[in-house]
């Protein structure tokens, strides 16, 4: 018990010279920035992927107002694959009927 009593006086002490330094001022906000900086790299994929579906969605809007505009069909097909070396791979094919 003595060593767990002279360990928490050691504890406090630590912390009033630690709070008479402005540690405890400085140090969480330095963590903060720190950590708000990486907010960017985390979401930037995230940013690309939306981008990237908004575009394609304006595409086939476009594309079906061309297809009701001159009255024809069209059949998209996708198929992922892997090549040897395990590159990935995507193959569409948009074929287009009257």
């Amino acid at each position: 018990m003595t060593l767990l009593f002279v360990g928490t006086r050691q504890i406090l002490s630590l912390m009033t010279r630690a709070a008479e330094s402005y540690v405890f001022s400085t140090v969480p906000l330095i963590v903060m920035g720190v950590g708000i900086s990486i907010f960017p790299t985390a979401f930037m994929p995230l940013n690309g992927y939306r981008r990237k579906i908004k575009i394609a969605t304006e595409k086939k809007q476009n594309l079906d107002k061309l297809k009701q505009l001159y009255n024809f069909h069209y059949n998209i097909s996708i198929k992922f694959k892997t090549d040897i070396f395990g590159n990935d791979k995507v193959e569409i094919v948009l074929k287009i009927e009257r």
